[in-house]
């Protein structure tokens, strides 16, 4: 070294001190380079899964928080099915369950859902008036107080309630509107898999 010095002198030296220094120095600066740049990537990758993880987490608790009021609906609906397969068709009170169910279904069912329910409340409740002014008419009846005219227009009514009722009531059994029903509520079991899997 000595030699070298004295060869060469202290500029040589320093020149190549820092030749290798600066090599050196290139090949950390290259080495960080690349490992922050996988650090990054993991990273990025990370937050993705965390974001995606998120995302099915709010999923499940929005589908949660409306499996109950959609319960409720369905609940109402039932009870007008109920009413209707024991007998009690004609009764305000399935008119009433199903109007509930109406209600109860807006804004948590899909519209191809809510409209079947509004067509099949508003033609209970089409059925219900029409057997109201019926009975109403049949008293006028029993009391010599309709006309000629009123009882055939009567018997023209009873046909027709007779032949739409079967129609307006049976629709209440109707395998279309359950599957419906159980394809929004279903949802609530598709959650307990997203959550296994969430837990894995």
């Amino acid at each position: 070294m000595k030699t070298f010095i004295e060869d060469n002198g202290l500029n040589l030296l320093g020149d190549t001190i820092a030749g290798f220094l600066g090599l050196a120095t290139f090949v950390v600066v290259l080495i960080t380079y690349f490992a922050q740049r996988t650090m990054a990537k993991q990273t990025i990758e990370e937050m993705k899964q965390q974001n995606s993880l998120s995302a099915k987490i709010a999923n499940a608790n929005y589908h949660l928080a409306l499996h109950e009021p959609r319960l409720k609906a369905y609940k109402h609906f039932n009870d007008a099915r109920a009413l209707y397969l024991v007998g009690r068709g004609e009764t305000p009170e399935v008119v009433e369950a199903m109007r509930r169910a109406l209600k109860e279904a807006e804004f948590l069912y899909d519209s191809d859902l809510q409209f079947m329910l509004r067509r099949l409340a508003d033609g209970l409740y089409a059925m219900q008036t029409i057997k109201g002014w019926i009975d109403h008419q049949k008293v006028m009846l029993e009391h010599g107080n309709l006309s000629e005219q009123e009882k055939v227009a009567l018997d023209k009514d009873l046909e027709y309630y007779e032949r739409e009722s079967i129609s307006a009531f049976a629709a209440i059994d109707s395998t279309e509107l359950q599957e419906k029903f159980a394809e929004h509520l279903r949802i609530v079991h598709k959650i307990t898999e997203t959550e296994t899997a969430i837990k894995q």
